[in-house]
């Protein structure tokens, strides 16, 4: 109920009771879910290179990369440029 995609309103409709019995069920509000935002960045970089490297193998051209890693064609083209980059650096 916490995270719920209904409203109390709505839920006591469908279950035919009054919105104020559920609200003495579930009082207040609980926790929201807290959003790994650099997690969640550090897994979109990972998917974007993994993409640029099959690039670099051959395997693949940028814009069939882009279009698989559903991101326009420059963002793979500097991921490419980024990911030669850093091989050159090693």
């Amino acid at each position: 109920m916490y995270e719920r995609e209904i409203t109390t309103r709505d839920l006591a409709k469908t279950l035919n009771v009054r919105e104020a019995y559920l609200s003495f069920l579930f009082p207040g509000k609980g926790p929201t879910l807290v959003r790994a935002k650099k997690a969640l960045l550090a897994v979109r970089k990972e998917y974007r290179l993994s993409y640029a490297k099959k690039v670099i193998e051959g395997l693949m051209t940028t814009d069939q990369a882009a279009t698989a890693a559903r991101i326009p064609y420059r963002s793979m083209a500097r991921a490419v440029q980024a990911l030669r980059a850093q091989g050159k650096n090693q």
